[in-house]
């Protein structure tokens, strides 16, 4: 017959219950413990004000590609106010807690601002010509829309 070693029914038991709460936040779903923050109804509709103004600036620049108007310096201001815009976002979601996830999307989204910024910059005379802005266009509207779907299914009350 085997000796069982001394403690190992202590091993065991902590084992055990360590199983038994795995399980049950796996059952659970998350509803007694909180995987995501509360919609943030701010953030939401601050997310779509922003998203439009970019839509309107590119659709205006393709217009003005190529044109003294389409140039960077002309359009300065409008990278200075979006950058505002994204700080003051990315703040509200950082202030909250367990938000790291969207927090994550918006530095995403800072990041395609920033290239916009940047190939706008390079273009120099030519602007933002449309084979810079369609491409653009569909990296930062992937952008905006993760962050929209995360902040709708908080309000659904679904986990990512």
């Amino acid at each position: 017959m085997r000796r069982i070693p001394p403690g190992s029914n202590r091993i065991a038991r902590l084992v055990a219950a360590g199983l038994a709460l795995v399980s049950w936040l796996g059952a659970s779903g998350c509803s007694s413990v909180r995987c995501l923050t509360e919609y943030d109804e701010v953030l939401d509709v601050g997310t779509s004000d922003l998203q439009r103004r970019v839509e309107l600036f590119l659709l205006d620049m393709e217009s003005k590609a190529g044109t003294a108007a389409g140039e960077f310096a002309a359009n300065r201001a409008f990278y200075d106010a979006v950058q505002v815009e994204h700080i003051v976002l990315r703040t509200r979601a950082q202030a909250v807690p367990n938000n790291a996830l969207m927090v994550e999307q918006l530095d995403l989204l800072g990041t395609g601002l920033d290239k916009l910024r940047e190939l706008h910059q390079r273009g120099g005379a030519n602007g933002l010509p449309r084979e810079v802005v369609e491409p653009s266009r569909t990296a930062l509207t992937a952008q905006f829309v993760a962050i929209l779907r995360l902040e709708l299914a908080k309000k659904r009350g679904e986990k990512p």
